[in-house]
C-alpha cells in the first residue's frame, strides 16, 4: 500500500469503525386507515390528500346525502297481509273475480323487496277459516296456537318472513310469491278448506297477533294491510271481536265495495286502531273504498293512499360496489355500508369508484382519487383516523437488539412486533426478505417468522461468510464486509402495499484491530489503552504514532499523537455520542491498513 503523509508523518493507515450497540427498540412510524365522514358526492371527480402514514381506506363507507331524499329514510317494515277469500269476492259475480287482491299483494311484495330486502312480510288468507294447509310447508306455515277470536286452530298462515332470508330451499320472498300465485282468478296454492264459504275476519287477526309477537322491527314500523269486501259472519255470536283493534299495529284497509260504502264494523276497527296507542304510526290507519276492478288502477290507488305511509321514504341506499366489491347491507344507524375488509392504498395515487344503487333502482356513480403525501394533517371532523404500530429489529441469538455487528456470526434473529391500536389491526403472518448489498456475494432469503405468545413474531437464520451465495437455501451467505437489509411487506388479506418496513445492519468481520475491555489479558506492546478499553494491534508498535477519530462524514472529532504505545490515554479521547466513527492509526514503521467494525 502506498504510504501517505498524515499531518507531516509518513505512515501506513489502519482504519476501523467504532460503534455503540443500542439495546432499546427502534421506533417505527405508526400507520393507519381513514374513513371519509361526509357524503361521497362531495368528493366526486376530486383528489383527496391524506398523510403518507395512511395505508388503507376503512371498510366503513358512509353513504348519506347523495340525494336529499336520504334525510328521511325509515327502517325496514314488518308487514302482514290479511286477505278475504270468501265466496263473495271470487267467482264470476264476485267483487274481485280476477283475483287482483292477490296479484296486488304479490306486486307490493316485489316493491318492498326492491326497497327493503330485509323487511318482514307475513300473510293470512281467510274465508270461514284460514286458507292454507299446515302440512304443505310444515317448516314455514303456522296454525294459531291460541285462537281467542276466530276459533280456528286448523288452517294455517304465513308468519313474518324476512324476504331475503332462506327457509329451507326458498327465500321468504319466494315462498310468498308461490302461495300468492293466481290461476283463473283464484289462488293456485291448495287449501285445507273444502269450500270458501263464510267470512271469519277474526281468524285473520288472530294470525296477525301471533305473527307480530316475533316481529324484529319496532312497533312504529309494523303494519297490517287488510283486503275485504264484506262483514264478518263467523264465529257465530262473536264475529265482531276484531273491531276492538286490541294490540293491532297501524292498519290500512282496502274495501272492495260498490257503491263506495264501507261497513260500520270496518270503520269501528279503524277508529279503534287509530286510538289504541300501539305505536306512533297508528293514527295514520285508514279504511279506503275501492270500486274499480282493473289491477293497474288498484295498484296506483294503493301506492297513492297506503304505501307512502308504510314507507316513510321511498329511496334508500340498496347496494354499493367499491372497486368491484359489492355490499348489500346499509346500516341506518350510522348511514354506512360495512365491508368485511379494508381497501388498500397504492403507491402515490389510488383510484376509487363507487357504484351506488338505490332502493328505487336509481344509480349513482362517483369517481375520486386518494393521494398520499408527507406532512398532511387530516381533520377529525372530516376523517375518522384509526392507527396501529409495528416494528422490526435485528437481534443477536440472545434476543438483544443490535444495530451493527462484527466478528464471527453464526446466526441472526429478526423480531417483528406490533400494537393493534384503535384500528384493532392484527397480523396473522409475517415474512421478511433478507438480502445484502455486497454484490460479490449476493444472497436473498425469505424468512417466515413464528408467532410469539404476545403481539410479536421472531425468526432466526444461520449466517456464514462465503465466496458464493445460494439464494433461498435458508442460509444467509454474505461477504466479510457487508450490509444486511431486512424488508417487511404486508401479506395479510387484503395485502397493504404501503405497509412496509426496512432496516439495515452493517457488518464487518472482526480484524486484528479490536477494542477490548481493560480487564482482559494485555498482549505486551500490541495494545493501546483508551479509557477503559484497549486497542489490539496486529504487530508490535515501535515509535510514535498518530490517532485520528472522524465521524462518518469525515469531520475530525479527536486528534492525538502517542509517543509510548503503552501510554494509557484518557477516556475523554472517545466521542461522547454513540455511533459510527473512523479511527485511523498511522505509524512510520508499518504499512498496514484495515477498516474494521468495533463494538463498544
Amino acid at each position: 500500500m502506498k504510504a501517505e503523509n498524515f499531518y507531516g508523518i509518513k505512515a501506513a493507515c489502519m482504519t476501523f469503525v467504532l460503534l455503540s450497540f443500542l439495546f432499546n427498540s427502534l421506533s417505527a412510524t405508526p400507520v393507519g386507515m381513514f374513513c371519509y365522514r361526509n357524503s361521497p358526492d362531495s368528493i366526486r371527480d376530486d383528489t383527496i390528500l391524506v398523510s403518507d402514514t395512511m395505508v388503507a381506506m376503512s371498510g366503513k363507507i358512509r353513504v348519506t346525502g347523495c340525494t336529499t331524499r336520504y334525510d328521511t329514510i325509515s327502517y325496514s317494515p314488518s308487514v302482514f297481509f290479511i286477505i278475504d277469500n270468501s265466496s263473495s269476492m271470487g267467482g264470476t259475480d264476485g267483487s274481485d273475480s280476477a283475483g287482483n287482491r292477490f296479484i296486488l299483494a304479490s306486486k307490493i311484495i316485489d316493491t318492498i323487496m326492491s326497497m327493503y330486502p330485509m323487511a318482514e312480510v307475513g300473510l293470512a288468507v281467510f274465508s270461514g277459516g284460514l286458507y292454507y294447509n299446515p302440512a304443505s310447508k310444515p317448516a314455514v306455515l303456522q296454525t294459531v296456537t291460541t285462537p281467542t277470536m276466530g276459533l280456528d286452530d286448523t288452517g294455517a298462515f304465513i308468519p313474518l318472513l324476512t324476504l331475503k332470508a332462506t327457509y329451507g330451499t326458498q327465500t321468504g320472498y319466494e315462498i310468498l310469491k308461490e302461495v300468492l300465485a293466481v290461476s283463473n282468478g283464484a289462488l293456485a296454492y291448495p287449501s285445507i278448506l273444502e269450500n270458501q264459504q263464510g267470512c271469519n275476519i277474526c281468524c285473520g287477526f288472530d294470525a296477525a297477533h301471533q305473527a307480530f309477537q316475533t316481529a324484529i322491527y319496532s312497533k312504529d314500523n309494523q303494519f297490517i294491510v287488510f283486503f275485504s269486501d264484506g262483514e264478518a259472519n263467523l264465529p257465530n255470536g262473536s264475529s265482531e271481536l276484531f273491531t276492538s283493534a286490541t294490540n293491532c299495529p297501524a292498519t290500512f284497509t282496502i274495501f272492495f265495495t260498490s257503491p263506495d260504502t264501507i261497513p260500520s264494523t270496518i270503520m269501528k276497527y279503524t277508529s279503534n286502531c287509530r286510538a289504541n296507542c300501539y305505536s306512533p304510526t297508528n293514527p295514520k290507519s285508514k279504511a279506503l273504498a275501492y270500486n274499480n276492478s282493473m289491477l293497474d288502477s288498484l295498484k296506483l290507488f294503493f301506492i297513492q293512499n297506503v304505501f307512502t305511509v308504510i314507507s316513510v321514504c321511498t329511496v334508500r341506499p340498496y347496494s354499493i360496489t367499491v372497486n368491484g366489491i359489492t355490499n348489500h347491507f346499509w346500516s341506518q344507524s350510522d348511514s354506512a355500508f360495512h365491508f368485511s375488509s379494508i381497501f388498500p392504498l397504492q403507491h402515490f395515487v389510488t383510484p376509487f369508484n363507487y357504484d351506488i344503487v338505490n332502493s328505487d333502482n336509481t344509480n349513482i356513480k362517483i369517481n375520486f382519487w386518494v393521494k398520499t403525501q408527507q406532512n398532511v394533517s387530516l381533520s377529525p371532523v372530516t376523517y375518522d383516523i384509526r392507527k396501529w404500530d409495528r416494528n422490526i429489529v435485528f437481534q443477536n441469538i440472545a434476543g438483544e437488539t443490535i444495530t451493527a455487528c462484527s466478528g464471527d456470526l453464526d446466526s441472526i434473529q429478526l423480531k417483528f412486533d406490533f400494537a393493534p391500536g384503535d384500528a384493532r389491526y392484527n397480523y396473522t403472518k409475517v415474512s421478511i426478505e433478507l438480502f445484502n448489498t455486497n454484490t460479490s456475494v449476493s444472497d436473498h432469503e425469505n424468512m417466515l417468522l413464528a408467532k410469539g405468545a404476545d403481539n410479536y413474531f421472531t425468526g432466526a437464520i444461520k449466517c456464514i461468510i462465503a465466496p458464493t451465495a445460494f439464494p433461498s437455501n435458508n442460509v444467509f451467505e454474505h461477504a466479510d464486509i457487508d450490509t444486511f437489509i431486512a424488508v417487511f411487506r404486508n401479506s395479510e388479506t387484503p395485502k397493504l402495499p404501503l405497509d412496509t418496513l426496512r432496516i439495515t445492519l452493517p457488518y464487518q468481520k472482526e480484524s486484528a484491530i479490536r477494542l477490548f475491555d481493560r480487564k482482559k489479558q494485555p498482549s505486551q506492546n500490541r495494545q493501546l489503552i483508551i479509557g477503559s478499553y484497549r486497542i489490539n494491534l496486529n504487530v508490535p508498535v515501535e515509535g510514535p504514532f498518530t490517532i485520528r477519530i472522524c465521524d462518518i462524514k469525515g469531520a475530525i472529532v479527536k486528534l492525538v499523537t502517542v509517543k509510548n504505545p503503552n501510554l494509557a490515554l484518557p477516556s475523554a479521547l472517545l466521542p461522547k455520542k454513540s455511533g459510527l466513527y473512523i479511527i485511523t492509526v498511522a505509524t512510520e514503521q508499518k504499512r498496514e491498513s484495515k477498516r474494521v467494525l468495533i463494538a463498544r
